[in-house]
């Protein structure tokens, strides 16, 4: 068995050393194409999408319209620092729209940013293949897990969750939340439409006069 191993290696070694030849788009092919292959013989070990990383061309990749994270000045260039002294050590996460061959970040999208500001003409990527209500939910657990997110934008992210017909634990549970904090976000997004209905929404209208 190791024998065989080691013959596979080395046919593997020798198929890669030859890609080194190739022109840069095909050398990128090769290499997206490298990383899905052998993420493939260890999925029965683990899915997981850092597996995978694939480079895409940054004019590919756009932002998406809900991220509550907002980076002050001095973070942002502390972020271009890390970036140019050690590279970019997170390929940032994405999904794939097939029908207009774009990419959306879900999360990591000022270093897409910093990237672009320093002339990279491709970024690392990881992608996750979820509906929208999921890719929302994940991008505010990145988010929070760094301790970053902003409050009037979170309100409208979960504004947005109940649009899509997410209940109250669904969203709780997804983004991290105390039904504390997700009563006073649903109050700062418009708390007359989005508390109609609920256990609430007695606390909240008028006191009847004595």
């Amino acid at each position: 068995m190791k024998d065989e191993t080691g013959r596979i290696l080395a046919r593997l070694r020798k198929v890669l050393a030859a890609c080194v030849e190739l022109p840069v788009g095909e050398r990128i092919a090769a290499y997206n194409a490298a990383t899905q292959a052998l993420a493939a013989i260890i999925s029965d070990v683990s899915c997981d999408p850092a597996l995978a990383p694939r480079l895409v061309p940054i004019g590919d990749i756009e932002a998406n319209d809900y991220n509550p994270n907002r980076v002050a000045s001095p973070e942002l260039a502390l972020l271009r620092q890390s970036i140019e002294a050690d590279g970019i050590t997170m390929a940032i996460v994405t999904i794939y729209d097939s029908a207009r061959r774009k990419w959306t970040v879900v999360d990591g999208f000022h270093r897409r940013v910093i990237a672009e500001e320093l002339h990279r003409s491709h970024i690392p990527t990881t992608v996750i293949n979820r509906p929208i209500g999921d890719r929302m939910a994940a991008t505010v657990r990145h988010n929070r897990a760094r301790g970053k997110h902003q409050v009037d934008l979170m309100a409208t992210l979960v504004k947005k969750l109940l649009e899509l017909g997410w209940d109250d634990p669904a969203i709780a549970k997804h983004l991290g939340m105390t039904d504390e904090e997700l009563l006073r976000l649903k109050q700062i997004g418009g708390a007359a439409k989005l508390l109609a209905g609920t256990e609430y929404s007695q606390s909240w209208g008028p006191k009847a006069s004595s």
